[in-house]
């Protein structure tokens, strides 16, 4: 197979994910925002942030961790495909000033001069490492 068919097989993929979540994206915090508190929870327990740091969480989707380590942080950075779950992000962060939310695809979106102290995705769809990431520096391989 060719890697443009590849490619286009993988982006008819995500779209087909984008709208599952867009459409799950009203009742998603009824259904699973215990379950991805215990997540969170189970995951993060053994980290102490600073208020110097920066975390990026890709596959945010409405926000449930970003919300948890605001106020330790200096800057969290939410990334993910789903407009409609990053609506509910925004709702759910408006009164937060320290947390940018961006629709992007968390495989080909490049941050340019940026860097995170933390990067997290937990479960996400299209990356299989779960867990935290100290020290990583986005857009470098």
């Amino acid at each position: 197979m060719s890697l443009a068919l590849q490619n286009r097989i993988s982006w008819k993929e995500k779209r087909e994910t984008r709208l599952h979540y867009d459409a799950e994206a009203d009742a998603y915090d009824e259904l699973y925002s215990d379950e991805q508190k215990k997540k969170y929870d189970s995951t993060f327990s053994h980290l102490v942030f600073s208020r110097e740091e920066q975390i990026l969480d890709c596959g945010c989707g409405t926000g449930i961790l970003l919300e948890k380590v605001a106020d330790s942080v200096q800057v969290a950075v939410g990334v993910d495909l789903s407009r409609r779950m990053l609506e509910k992000a925004k709702l759910r962060l408006d009164q937060i000033s320290n947390i940018a939310l961006i629709c992007a695809d968390i495989n080909s979106f490049r941050f340019r001069k940026a860097r995170s102290d933390t990067s997290s995705c937990l479960l996400s769809y299209w990356d299989t490492r779960i867990g935290v990431i100290p020290s990583a520096t986005p857009g470098e391989s």
